[in-house]
């Protein structure tokens, strides 16, 4: 289904990482940069429920947004991009596209 190209979702991606080191990955005043806290994090998870959980949904959404880039790109395919946004352009310059709000 992926492409050779594309990444591979794996029990270390970055996402993957990212997710499970949650509400954490935010947090100031940390001692260690944030991808050696997520790394350990994700050690520390590893064969947990959350972290099998976590994988998953991690795998889920690497396979849809690989499905939604190819959506895309089909989509693309043979269309005269600026021609479209030349038309818009024009569309959105029309007094009736216009919303103006008096003060």
């Amino acid at each position: 289904m992926a492409s050779e190209d594309a990444p591979q979702p794996s029990q270390q991606t970055d996402s993957l990482l990212r997710r499970l080191a949650g509400p954490s990955a935010t947090k100031a005043g940390l001692a260690l940069d944030q991808s050696e806290i997520n790394r350990i994090i994700a050690e520390v998870s590893k064969g947990s429920k959350f972290y099998e959980n976590e994988k998953r949904k991690d795998k889920d959404l690497t396979e849809r947004i690989e499905r939604l880039l190819k959506q895309r790109d089909e989509s693309l395919k043979g269309v005269d991009i600026q021609r479209v946004e030349a038309a818009v352009d024009q569309m959105v310059r029309h007094p009736a596209w216009t919303n103006t709000l008096p003060l």
